[in-house]
């Protein structure tokens, strides 16, 4: 499984403004349960080395051990662990 990193552009119609401090949750429930509309405009994917991947993730505020493992390993995607039970099973 190749590291990928995915930017999607949301439309939303609201009766205002989104406040700042809103999260993909709050966005999320607001236009599922809430008084919004939304709708995905565009989804741009790219393949990310080991390296790259652990910027973006630390720019999110994100620990890279959670999605890449040890980051002592070499820079190498093939290391990545391809275990499938980091997602759920979709047979059910």
């Amino acid at each position: 499984m190749a590291l990928t990193r995915t930017v999607v552009t949301v439309e939303v119609l609201s009766d205002g403004p989104l406040p700042a401090e809103w999260g993909l949750a709050d966005l999320s429930f607001m236009v599922i349960e809430g008084g919004m509309s939304g709708m995905v405009l565009k989804e741009e994917a790219e393949e990310v080395s080991r390296t790259r991947m652990a910027e973006l993730l630390i720019a999110q505020s994100s620990d890279p051990e959670f999605l890449l493992g040890s980051l002592d390993d070499d820079d190498d995607d093939d290391d990545h662990d391809d275990d499938d039970d980091d997602y759920p099973d979709e047979s059910r």
